[in-house]
């Protein structure tokens, strides 16, 4: 089946704190996937670096469309640019 979202080993800091800590799954398309965890857990950060709004200090994610693959977005993204021409990296 081919793969519709990895993520490898990222970690998400905000300051001392560590929200994400080498998290690591890959779902498959068409596959039915929920994370479930106590509130603090980093569910939410996940999705957030899944869906760009949020680099992961470490590690990567990525989602699989039918077009493309959209890696996590790269600085200019934080920066205010436009997520999808943020989007750096490659596919492989």
């Amino acid at each position: 089946m081919p793969v519709a979202v990895h993520v490898n080993h990222p970690t998400r800091k905000f300051g001392d704190l560590i929200a994400v800590d080498d998290v690591s799954f890959k779902i498959g398309q068409g596959e039915i996937f929920g994370m479930l965890g106590p509130n603090g857990a980093g569910k939410s950060t996940i999705l957030a670096m899944l869906s760009t709004i949020l680099k992961p200090s470490s590690g990567e994610g990525r989602r699989h469309d039918r077009y493309r693959c959209l890696p996590v977005p790269d600085d200019r993204t934080l920066r205010g640019k436009n997520a999808r021409s943020g989007i750096s990296g490659s596919c492989g």
